[in-house]
């Protein structure tokens, strides 16, 4: 086992958490979103949150994978206690960002966005 390696799982863990909520978009879930609605589209405005989550959670992934495997060509023969260790923490990073973390922060990026008032004269 080496550092590498790892570095690969973590980028295809990056890529999972990228594309997986693109792919899970059903047609009348696209339908909804495109709609227009008085006083802005919050369903359009959900999408956009949970997309902008899962940007920054797959892209924090990749760059520690790519990292990972930078490390590896410097060093070799880490302890196999550090190889499953990262197995883990990947591991419960990706539980904690589907389990609690991506509703949560989706939610809040989505309680800041106000509809549009229409100016007054």
């Amino acid at each position: 086992m080496n550092l590498q390696i790892i570095g690969l799982i973590y980028d295809a863990a990056g890529v999972f958490v990228l594309g997986l909520f693109s792919f899970a978009v059903t047609s009348n879930q696209i339908k909804t979103i495109s709609g227009s609605k008085w006083d802005g589209n919050r369903d359009l405005a959900a999408y956009i949150a949970y997309d902008r989550t899962d940007t920054a959670a797959g892209s924090m992934l990749l760059v520690i994978g790519f990292l990972f495997e930078w490390i590896s060509l410097a060093r070799t023969g880490f302890d196999e206690v550090v190889y499953r260790f990262l197995y883990m923490l990947l591991l419960l990073l990706l539980i904690i960002y589907y389990g609690l973390a991506r509703s949560y922060i989706a939610g809040v990026r989505l309680g800041t966005i106000r509809p549009v008032q229409p100016e007054s004269n």
